[in-house]
C-alpha cells in the first residue's frame, strides 16, 4: 500500500521517507515526480514515497492522515502535488478543499479520516522509518542504500542514472 509512481520494471527503486509538511519535501518530491514520470529518468526508476510525519512541521499529523485517505481512493499523487502546490497556504481546515481538488470523492475521505485504521497505518509507516534509521525528511534510499550526498535535483538525477547504469548495464551517452 505504498504509493509508488514510474514503470513498474524500472531496474532502480528510490524510497522517500517524507512528510507532507516537510518544505524541504515540498520543493524536491514535485521535482523527482517530474524527472520519473516524463524527465531523464522515465524508464529507469520506481519512486515509493512512504509517510514520515514529523512533530515539529505544523499540521503533520492531519495532512498525513489526509494523503492516506487520499492513497485508499489511489489518488495519493494528485493529492500530494496539490499540498506541495500550495504549501505555504497550508491549514488543517484547507484540507478537505484540496482532497476534493485532487479529485477525491469527499464522503469517502470523511470515513477514511475518522477510521482508526488510517492513523494506524500513517503511524506504522513512521514507525517503519524510524526502524530503517529515519530521522529527519526527506530521507531517500537508492536500491535499499541510504542517500547522504546533497539534496538537489541535479545531483541526484546523477546518482539515480548512475545506479540505473550499474543495474542494467546500460552506458550514457
Amino acid at each position: 500500500d505504498v504509493p509508488g509512481i514510474g514503470d513498474p520494471a524500472a531496474p532502480v527503486v528510490l524510497v522517500e521517507y517524507a512528510c507532507v509538511r516537510c518544505p524541504f519535501c515540498s520543493r524536491i518530491t514535485p521535482d523527482l515526480v517530474e524527472a520519473i514520470t516524463e524527465g531523464p529518468l522515465a524508464g529507469k526508476v520506481r519512486f515509493h514515497f512512504k509517510l514520515f510525519p514529523i512533530k515539529g512541521h505544523e499540521g503533520s499529523t492531519e495532512s498525513g492522515l489526509a494523503a492516506v485517505a487520499a492513497l485508499r481512493q489511489e489518488r495519493f499523487w494528485d493529492f500530494l502535488a496539490v499540498t506541495y502546490d500550495r504549501f505555504d497556504q497550508f491549514s488543517v481546515d484547507a484540507l478537505p478543499t484540496w482532497a476534493t481538488e485532487a479529485g477525491l470523492d469527499m464522503a469517502a475521505y470523511a470515513t477514511a479520516m475518522a477510521d482508526p485504521a488510517t492513523r494506524d497505518q500513517l503511524v506504522q509507516s513512521k514507525r517503519e522509518g524510524m526502524a530503517n534509521g529515519v530521522d529527519a525528511t526527506p530521507t531517500f534510499f537508492i536500491s535499499g542504500r541510504r542517500y547522504q550526498a546533497a539534496l538537489e535535483l541535479a545531483q541526484m538525477i546523477d546518482v539515480l542514472e548512475e545506479e540505473y547504469e550499474r543495474l542494467s548495464g546500460a552506458q550514457r551517452r
